[in-house]
């Protein structure tokens, strides 16, 4: 139950910064800071090709809503309730 909780705070904040508190230090704290870094450079290449990071392209798949962070800026909510589908 742990490794699901660690994945899902990595998939929705980075590795990097939930490791701590998980106990994980040393070399396997720095592997996790390098994938922090490489899923932020993956994210913002995202953002600027689709409007959407990976964590929001990855939601609104497993919703099947159109869902963006941008979303919650302009107060619309997350996801809109439109299905991806139509």
């Amino acid at each position: 139950m742990s490794r699901l909780l660690i994945l899902l705070l990595c998939l929705l904040s980075g590795c990097a910064i939930v490791a701590p508190v998980f106990g994980v230090g040393g070399s396997t704290l720095q592997i996790l800071q390098v994938v922090d870094r490489g899923k932020l450079l993956v994210d913002a290449a995202s953002t600027a090709g689709t409007g959407k990071s990976t964590t929001d392209h990855l939601i609104s798949k497993v919703l099947d809503r159109d869902c963006n962070v941008t979303l919650l800026i302009t107060g619309d909510g997350y996801c809109s309730s439109k299905n991806i589908c139509q």
